[in-house]
């Protein structure tokens, strides 16, 4: 190994970029060592860098490591600089007590975290995967919601698969841009924060998708869940969920399901009033604490296989296509009720002994909500929730 040992030196100056890693591995022991502004550090190898060692980075620290390097820190790496990870293969973050302060990822290749990670200042999230180990988490203590930059794109090839903690400020928004390999990008944000504090977000992607309530089966989209926590009690925030799939993004109308412990009998919520705005994700203006988030259909199935008919709920005002909504088959049901909301979560319609009436021509174009129950002969309810889009002919 390449030992680097050296008397405290206050202020050492870094010129130029020093190439280190041809000579082997880097071993930083009771030293004290200065990259100064505008000075860079260059290497290709492994680091270790015991606890007694004082690293100060006001520069540019790179690794450009041709094979899989391993860094191993035992103490804060002070500073206000970037550490680069920028080399050909994977790269491994472990030791006691890891702390840096900012770090840009570049190359196309896993940055595996063996220990719990603290950055105090930017994560660069340009290319790669960061996967974080059981058991462990990958901290930023920066309240700043710039904190993280990141391709907020289905087709982006970086996030963090693992436990990740960010500290958050009261009435802003901050992403977590998480997934796995083989799910791929799967992020989740949370906005409008009632009040400070850190929000831990783990995605899983096998979550248990059979959630029952009563004769009904709650149908979750297959790819997993948003486990949040805050470490504050009473933190609220507004959700919103990725719709991105391993096909692409999803186009259907759903619900945001909410439990508040997953470990708990199925006392959850499907989210009326969230919402597909962007096209990527599901949001919701309602408050939630800490508990697990999903995307589910709003389809309910009752378990004895009564599904809900076939429906149109695209209708238009002035004549040229259907303007009421109907029910296949309503005759053939005991007892029909329908609500519908407008975009902002008001009834403004209710019947309970529906008779294809709902017409909408009373009603202004736009985006409603309707919730349907219908009664079969044996008394079993079938219940569906979706849209009903009302539409100006051009």
């Amino acid at each position: 190994m390449l030992h680097i040992l050296m008397k405290p030196i206050i202020g050492l100056l870094l010129l130029l970029c020093v190439q280190l890693g041809k000579a082997g591995d880097i071993r930083v022991g009771k030293t004290s060592m200065k990259v100064s502004s505008g000075g860079t550090l260059s290497f290709k190898s492994n680091l270790l860098v015991a606890a007694d060692a004082l690293i100060i980075n006001d520069g540019g620290v790179f690794v450009r490591n041709d094979q899989q390097c391993t860094l191993n820190l035992n103490t804060i790496l002070d500073g206000t600089g970037v550490y680069s990870i920028t080399g050909n293969d994977d790269c491994v973050i472990t030791g006691n007590g890891a702390a840096i302060s900012s770090l840009y990822i570049g190359n196309d290749h896993f940055v595996n975290i063996n220990t719990d990670f603290t950055i105090s200042g930017t994560l660069n999230l340009d290319a790669g995967i960061v996967d974080v180990a059981d058991g462990y988490q990958l901290k930023i203590t920066g309240t700043s919601s710039d904190a993280i930059i990141f391709n907020d794109d289905y087709n982006t090839a970086s996030f963090i698969s693992g436990t990740l903690v960010r500290n958050t400020e009261a009435g802003n928004e901050y992403a977590f841009p998480l997934g796995t390999v083989f799910e791929g990008f799967h992020p989740f944000k949370a906005g409008n924060l009632s009040s400070s504090g850190y929000i831990t977000v783990n995605y899983d992607p096998n979550y248990d998708d059979s959630w029952n309530v009563r004769d009904t089966k709650i149908q979750l989209e297959a790819f997993g869940a948003w486990q949040v926590e805050t470490d504050v009690s009473g933190i609220t925030f507004s959700p919103s969920l990725s719709l991105f799939s391993s096909t692409g993004s999803l186009s259907d109308f759903y619900n945001l399901f909410y439990i508040e412990d997953a470990a708990a009998s199925a006392g959850f919520v499907l989210d009326n009033n969230s919402g597909d705005e962007s096209g990527e994700y599901l949001s919701s203006l309602s408050s939630y604490g800490s508990g697990v988030f999903a995307v589910s259909q709003v389809k309910m199935v009752n378990e004895d296989g009564n599904d809900v008919p076939e429906l149109v709920n695209f209708l238009v005002k002035d004549g040229t296509g259907r303007t009421t909504f109907e029910v296949p088959g309503i005759n053939n049901y005991e007892k029909v009720e329908l609500s519908v909301y407008n975009r902002f979560g008001s009834l403004v319609y209710r019947s309970t002994t529906y008779a294809n009436d709902f017409d909408c021509r009373d009603y202004p174009a736009g985006t409603y909500f309707y919730e349907l129950t219908l009664t079969t002969p044996n008394s079993r309810d079938v219940l569906s929730r979706n849209i009903i889009e009302i539409m100006e002919h051009d």
